[in-house]
């Protein structure tokens, strides 16, 4: 029983530090990680089935090409939590919540991406929101 108890606390703990770092789990953020875990996943399957991964010569799946692209997840989820730093410091909600939007879109644009190397159609009305989304990225950096 106080096995259960330690890890329950244990999970408890690294939860709050999460919502403290990244600013909460709203629905920006839960949208991020469902992109990233998308991405990661339809990347694995692009290269095991269909062996057209972009990552490799041969198109294959590639244990160095999936650490890599766990890596670049764990810095996305760095420049968050730094964004969320620098909006406390500053006073604001607008650093945070426009990184989280442009990681979404870059996501989602490799997400677009692994669907058409494995052969699928994307509709237009995705593409169109996809675009949305970097265009106000684009206005926030001016």
């Amino acid at each position: 029983m106080k096995v259960k108890y330690l890890i329950l606390t244990i999970v408890g703990s690294l939860g709050s530090l999460a919502s403290y770092l990244f600013g909460g789990f709203d629905k920006l953020l839960i949208a991020l990680i469902i992109f990233m875990i998308i991405d990661f996943l339809s990347g694995l399957i692009l290269a095991i089935v269909f062996k057209k991964s972009s990552k490799t010569k041969s198109g294959r799946v590639s244990s160095e090409a999936g650490i890599k692209g766990l890596a670049k997840k764990i810095f996305i989820l760095f420049l968050v939590a730094l964004a969320e730093q620098l909006d406390i410091v500053l006073g604001t909600n607008l650093v945070r919540d426009g990184a989280v939007i442009a990681f979404i879109s870059m996501e989602g644009v490799s997400i677009l991406e692994n669907s058409t190397l494995a052969g699928l159609p994307v509709p237009r009305m995705i593409k169109n929101a996809l675009e949305v989304l970097s265009k106000g990225e684009d206005k926030k950096d001016e």
